[in-house]
């Protein structure tokens, strides 16, 4: 097996760009498709302050290297959700990292910014945990990287999360969430606009890529995702992609091109902020999602199930 690029022995195979690479040009060729993400979609700038999340998990820890070695201003946040032993290693992870590279990588507590730890969340909202945790780091993440002084918040989302995501939200119908299915969404007022540079990379590449490079991660799933629709999501993909070549990246990138135009939303929505942490929030209520849930917990003292 020769490397397509320099006809050395290669050592990994693309199936769905028909190539094969040594690791020096396999390197390349993910530099390669981060770059063109960020210059295809306008992402950012070199001159840029760049907050990436990183969760100590192979996709984050991918971004954050990646985007330092190609040169780019970055500042690592990772907010500890206090999930037992899964928490600590991954703290652990991400802070010897840190130290071994130089990439500066702040450590936040969910127990010091809302209060609580996720595993002290009670019913009903311990049923749909995923979905608070996501909405609970998307908060903390904008006020942090806005305090930061942050251009952009960067995220590790890859191809396969995209097309999980958009997957589940055409099965659904979930309108109000088709039309931000795009690698950038624009920030308002304080908030930075928030970034995906791995769009164009698919979740075995990364793997492949942390292994080569000998970047450290955390291996084992996060305990409470267990069930999530998404994990099914891609079980279906990965099965289409064995039998059709190049299936994921067609159906994302010509979804952003043929159909998402049909779900943007030309009206202009009233801004509205939280009446208590000042957020931006759709809520009729005039409290954000996250102090609303916080407030609920404070009143009540049932054990969670966790």
């Amino acid at each position: 097996m020769k490397c397509t690029v320099c006809k050395k022995e290669a050592t990994i195979r693309l199936h769905r760009h028909k190539a094969k690479f040594c690791n020096e040009h396999f390197i390349e060729y993910v530099y390669r498709q981060v770059e063109r993400a960020i210059k295809s979609f306008k992402m950012f700038r070199k001159d840029e302050n760049l907050i990436v999340a990183v969760s100590g998990g192979k996709d984050s820890m991918a971004c954050i290297e990646v985007l330092n070695e190609m040169g780019y201003r970055v500042t690592g946040v990772h907010i500890n959700l206090g999930i037992h032993e899964f928490s600590e290693k991954s703290e652990e992870i991400v802070r010897k990292f840190s130290r071994e590279t130089g990439i500066p990588i702040k450590v936040y507590y969910l127990k010091e910014l809302f209060g609580k730890e996720i595993i002290e969340f009670k019913r009903p909202y311990a049923e749909k945990i995923c979905s608070i945790c996501g909405k609970l780091k998307r908060y903390y993440l904008n006020i942090i990287a806005s305090e930061l002084g942050g251009d952009a918040i960067v995220t590790g989302h890859n191809l396969d999360d995209a097309c999980s995501i958009l997957l589940g939200n055409l099965l659904f119908a979930q309108v109000q969430y088709l039309s931000k299915q795009y690698p950038v969404v624009e920030g308002e007022g304080e908030l930075p606009r928030k970034v995906k540079p791995l769009i164009r990379l698919t979740d075995d590449e990364l793997k492949q890529y942390v292994e080569l490079r000998k970047i450290p991660f955390v291996q084992e799933k996060c305990p409470l995702s267990k069930g999530a629709n998404t994990i099914y999501y891609k079980e279906v993909l990965n099965y289409l992609e064995t039998k059709i070549r190049s299936v994921k990246a067609e159906f994302y990138f010509n979804y952003l091109k043929k159909l998402r135009p049909y779900f943007l939303n030309e009206e202009e929505t009233e801004v509205k902020y939280c009446r208590v942490c000042g957020y931006k929030t759709s809520s009729r209520s005039g409290i954000c999602y996250v102090c609303s849930i916080k407030n609920e917990l404070e009143g009540s003292d049932d054990k969670g199930p966790y």
